[in-house]
């Protein structure tokens, strides 16, 4: 019953996102945010910015980066996906308006919503203030980009944000951990 809701509820916000809301222009533009190679604009500037002076910070950027997008692509692709099994809006259960190839069988998580967030996830724990306004914006604009191409349902977007942000506050709680441990590793072979 309670998956009935959710899934009318899901239709429902996504019919009214759809309503009038297409035209060639911001369907050409919500396309390339779509695409992965949004995110080559932001990461080629934080590279710059670790070459201009902000080394450390803007390595430890990009590490807990990408160990958060491997780690959130791999849980939410390889393991929710066929676990839950929801069927995408646009495979017929929620018909829209399609601007793009529908993409594979399942939409629940959303992996481009929960990568984008886990990117941006990173940045509140290892960036400025307009650094973390710059990713989180691109991550939502991404998550939005999902909704208006009709690949994913709401609730999917969501829960794709959740599991981007969960998988690197708990990425970056275990490398701080290691990060503490391996130095008491050092002083105690030192000191035998």
């Amino acid at each position: 019953m309670l998956t009935q809701t959710l899934k009318l509820w899901d239709c429902k916000l996504l019919s009214i996102l759809h309503r009038g809301t297409t035209n060639p222009l911001l369907d050409t533009t919500i396309t390339f945010i779509s695409g992965s190679l949004v995110w080559s604009i932001p990461i080629i500037a934080l590279v710059v910015y670790g070459f201009l002076g902000k080394r450390k910070r803007a390595f430890n950027a990009l590490i807990l980066m990408g160990l958060s997008v491997g780690a959130t692509d791999y849980l939410c692709g390889h393991q929710l996906k066929p676990f839950f099994e929801r069927i995408r809006p646009c495979h017929g259960e929620c018909p829209t308006p399609l601007v793009t190839a529908c993409g594979g069988q399942y939409s629940f998580p959303s992996n481009h919503a929960a990568n984008g967030m886990a990117i941006a996830a990173a940045t509140l724990f290892t960036l400025t203030a307009p650094w973390q306004c710059a990713f989180l914006g691109l991550a939502f604009l991404v998550g939005y980009s999902r909704l208006y191409l009709g690949v994913h349902y709401p609730g999917d977007v969501l829960a794709g944000y959740f599991a981007g942000a969960s998988v690197t506050a708990f990425v970056f709680l275990f490398t701080s951990f290691l990060k503490r441990l391996i130095p008491y590793f050092a002083q105690a072979k030192s000191a035998s």
